[in-house]
Order: structure tokens, then C-alpha cells, then sequence
């Protein structure tokens, strides 16, 4: 007998507060990446040429963003809110994609799986648009079951809509998913597989065209696109074809493994071998796999992602394992129920209590709660050491100079500079960072990188090998739990300047 709407409204509004309850007192207490003040800084003012957010950008996040910003007035906690959102939203839709393939009881046993998996809750505590990744794809895999099965008028459009708005919020995603889209709507014929596309790109493009006309219109966007490969010397892995192919799909597969606890690893497995049993599922055997294979090849092809970019490919192992324990229920309920509850509690306790490596270095390092405070605490210490030095006559060097320059901005920082990697020595770019405005300087002069009147060289996060200089003029600067600092300082009449291989420095 069908649940009577009021009753499995109030269940859904239970569950999104039960687990936006259980995010809030692990929220990231300081931004933990880069990336974070990219898009805290695009809350304020949207921009990719100032990497506000960092191309290629991702409008309907900010946008979401900003709609809690104005109710919660901080843009760190505003993005965290939407961060727990996100994970929550996405444990109510793979509770309705469960339900819809399987039965009820694997869609709640996926649902918990996925809310309480270290991977996700990990994400749904810190400033990242991964969880409404996560949220987004598995939205557009419930859409592209129900058009997939004939089931309403309705669904063709609205798999379309939210294939599009998809890429509003992240641009691969809507690339990820568009072979499972277009198959769905296929299956409804050529008309509405045509229709369909348009519809999906008319809103991408509706999306996405905030970001375009904040970034300058498409001439100024499009040279933002143009820098996005610049990666410092020391920062770069040089690899080619076959090796590289290779060295991705290690990633990749390194990644996917650690996206779900071993627990569930195990269960997945019974849960696939439970689906080849039965031929009826060969239909469900091409879901997943449409649904998997695209993110892979793009991952293996272009670039590997990290732990957050692959969730958005995760979705089908966690049906499956919540599909094995559903077998294992029904065979035997009370070995099922015991298994459920002890992989629920071990996730939970792995995030909430366990050090990030529990069984060493030799297994995997877990991000979970640790591992938020360590990162926290990683920016902090190095601003607090930072601060400590005068501002007059300090240059810092940061690759991640975004910290310095919300939080330090009377500090004088640029960035590293990127040289030409055919060797011909020019600088192509370096970003220098002054009373926390940002300007981009293009092919600059070497001997202008650093200015004469500079008596200490900050290296915030370089290696302390990028310095040459003698060595009772470098001090390493430790700090705690993490590699130390590198401060050069120089004495009177001597002058530092940058060459291809890093800092060097002349005699008084």
C-alpha cells in the first residue's frame, strides 16, 4: 500500500535533519584548501579571470551559495551549510534510486551507507562543491531510470533540465552523465533524445551564463580557460602518452577504492554477484555501467581527479552494496541486521574518533575528522608564523597564496612564477598579491620579481630547495605537524632574484 504523502514528507524532512544534525559539529573550523577561498572570495564577487571561482566555474553553486550567505552572513560557513545540504539531498536520492531499482530497505540500507561512508561525510564538512556533485548525479541517474522505463510524461523533461543544470553547477559532470541521458531518452524515441539535448543545453547555458557576463563576457572568460594549465616547474609531473594512461588509471582506481570503507567493498561484491544471477537485471548491468564508464575515461584520459571528483561515479557501488545486504537479509535476517548496524557504526566511528592512518602507514590515510583539524590547523600555524614577521621588507612566496591574502593582506605575496616550459627562461605569469588586490602580471621581467628594497624572502609553502643562497642566511621555520617553512634573510647590500631553477642571491 503506497505511504500516504504528509507521512513520507515528515520522514524525508527527518532523515535531511538528522543528518544535517550530525554534520555541524564537525564543520572545518578554517577553510582547508585553496580552493575554498576561491569560492568564498566568488560570494562576494564572481570572476574566474581572478579564479573567483577557478575555471572553468561553477555558477549554480555560488549562486546557491550566496542564497545561504545572505541568511547566514560568513561566507566559510555559508559554503560548509551547503556542503551538508549537499550530502543530505544525496542520501534522500539514493534512498529513492534504491527503492525505485531494488526494494525500500536497500534504498535506506544505500542511504545510510552513503551518508555515514568517511569519503562523504569528509566532504559534506568542508567548503567543496563535491557532495552537490554527488547530489546532482545521482538526481540525473533517478531521472534517467524513471524516462529509461516509460514512467510519466514528465521525466524525459525533467532528466533533461537537470542534466543541464548539472553542468551549471560543475561543467564534467554534465559530460559525465550525458551518455546515460541520451541513452534514457532514447529509449523514447529520436524526437525526445533530439529535444531533450536542446532543452539540457539551454539551460547549461542559461546556468552558466552568469558566470560568463561576471567574468567579462566570453572573450574574457575564454582567456581565463586559456591559463588554466599553467603549473609551476616544481609543481608539474611530466609523463606522455602510454606512461601517463597508465599512472591516470592507477589514480583512478586508487580513488574509487578508497571512496567506499572495505566493509562495503565486500558487500558490493555479493550485491554484483547476487545481480548476475538474475538475467532480468542485464538492463541494470547497462545503467551502471553508462553510468561509470564516461567519468572513468575522461579520468583516465585527461586528468584523474582526487577523492572528491570521483563521487560523482560512486553511486552504483553503493546500490550494489546495499543490494548485497539486502541478500544477506533476506537469507538470514539477523546476520543481515548485525552486518548493517556494525558497517553503519564502523563508518561513523572511522570519520568521528579514529587518527587518520588507524592501521598505519602501510594501509590508506582516511579523510575524516582528523584530517579536517590537521588541515585547519596547517594554514593556521603557517599564517600565524607568517604574521610574526614585519610586513615592511617581508615577501612571501605561496603557492597557495589565497590564504595569505584574505587573512594577511597587508603582507606582500606573489606567487611562483611559471616559466616557459620550452626553456627559453621567460616568465609566462606570476600573480602578485599587494593590500590584498590581485593583479596578473604577463611575461614579466626576471630581474623585477623581487623588489630591491626586500630583506626577508617567506617561502610559504615551496620547498626550501627553490632557495640558493648561503646557508647561515636560510632559517627553517618549524611548524607543527606539517614540513616546516623557509625563511631567507638577507643582509645589508645583498640582493635576491629569480632564475629558472629557483631564488638565488648575491654577495654584500
Amino acid at each position: 500500500m503506497p505511504e500516504r504523502r504528509p507521512a513520507f514528507l515528515w520522514k524525508n524532512l527527518l532523515a535531511l535533519g538528522m543528518v544535517l544534525l550530525s554534520r555541524v559539529p564537525f564543520f572545518a573550523p578554517f577553510p582547508t584548501s585553496f580552493d575554498a577561498l576561491n569560492y568564498m572570495r566568488a560570494l562576494e564577487h564572481m570572476d574566474v579571470r581572478l579564479h573567483q571561482p577557478q575555471p572553468p566555474g561553477y555558477p549554480l553553486y555560488i549562486i546557491a551559495g550566496r542564497v545561504l550567505l545572505w541568511w547566514l552572513h560568513e561566507p566559510h560557513r555559508a559554503l560548509l551549510w551547503l556542503s551538508a545540504l549537499g550530502s543530505a539531498l544525496a542520501g534522500l536520492g539514493i534512498y529513492a534510486l534504491g527503492k525505485r531499482l531494488y526494494s525500500p530497505r536497500t534504498g535506506w540500507l544505500a542511504a545510510l551507507f552513503l551518508v555515514t561512508a568517511p569519503a562523504v561525510w569528509y566532504q559534506s564538512e568542508v567548503a567543496a562543491p563535491y557532495t552537490l556533485d554527488l547530489m546532482a548525479s545521482i538526481g540525473v541517474g533517478l531521472l534517467a531510470w524513471h524516462t529509461w522505463h516509460a514512467e510519466g510524461p514528465t521525466a524525459p523533461w525533467l532528466l533533461a533540465i537537470a542534466l543541464g543544470a548539472s553542468g551549471a553547477f560543475r561543467p564534467q559532470t554534465m559530460v559525465f552523465l550525458a551518455p546515460l541521458a541520451a541513452y534514457a531518452l532514447a529509449k523514447r524515441g529520436m524526437r525526445m533524445l533530439l529535444l531533450g539535448g536542446a532543452l539540457s543545453a539551454l539551460v547549461f547555458c542559461l546556468g552558466f551564463a552568469p558566470i560568463v557576463l561576471a567574468s567579462g563576457g566570453w572573450e574574457g572568460y575564454r582567456a581565463a580557460l586559456g591559463h588554466l594549465t599553467e603549473i609551476p616547474a616544481w609543481g608539474m609531473t611530466r609523463s606522455a602518452g602510454f606512461s601517463r594512461l597508465v599512472r591516470n588509471a592507477s589514480i583512478v582506481l586508487r580513488l574509487t577504492v578508497h571512496a567506499m570503507s572495505e566493509p562495503l567493498w565486500l558487500l558490493c561484491l555479493v550485491g554484483a554477484a547476487a545481480s548476475l544471477k538474475i538475467p532480468l537485471r542485464s538492463h541494470l548491468r547497462t545503467f551502471f555501467l553508462l553510468w561509470l564508464l564516461p567519468a572513468w575515461a575522461v579520468y583516465v584520459l585527461l586528468w584523474p581527479g582526487n577523492r572528491g571528483t570521483i563521487l560523482v561515479s560512486m553511486t552504483p557501488f553503493y546500490l550494489l552494496a546495499a543490494w548485497g545486504t539486502e541478500n544477506i537479509l533476506r537469507r538470514r535476517s539477523t546476520l543481515g541486521m548485525g552486518i548493517a548496524a556494525a558497517v553503519i557504526l564502523w563508518q561513523a566511528v572511522l570519520f568521528a574518533f579514529l587518527p587518520q592512518e588507524p592501521f598505519g602507514p602501510a594501509w590508506q590515510r582516511y579523510d575524516n575528522a582528523r584530517t579536517i583539524h590537521w588541515k585547519a590547523a596547517y594554514y593556521q600555524n603557517r599564517l600565524h608564523l607568517a604574521a610574526s614577521l614585519p610586513p615592511q621588507g617581508t615577501l612571501v612566496y605561496a603557492v597557495e597564496f589565497r590564504h595569505m591574502q584574505v587573512y594577511l593582506p597587508q603582507y606582500h605575496t606573489f606567487s611562483p612564477p611559471i616559466f616557459d616550459p620550452q626553456g627559453s627562461g621567460q616568465v609566462v605569469s606570476i600573480i602578485e598579491i599587494r593590500d590584498g588586490e590581485q593583479y596578473v602580471h604577463r611575461m614579466p621581467n626576471l630581474d623585477t620579481l623581487i623588489p630591491p628594497d626586500t630583506r626577508r624572502i617567506l617561502l610559504f609553502d615551496l620547498p626550501a630547495e627553490v632557495i640558493h643562497a648561503p646557508p647561515d642566511w636560510i632559517q627553517s621555520l618549524p611548524v607543527p605537524d606539517a614540513a616546516p617553512m623557509t625563511l631567507l634573510t638577507l643582509p645589508p647590500g645583498a640582493q635576491a632574484i629569480w632564475q629558472t631553477d629557483g631564488i638565488w642571491s648575491n654577495m654584500p
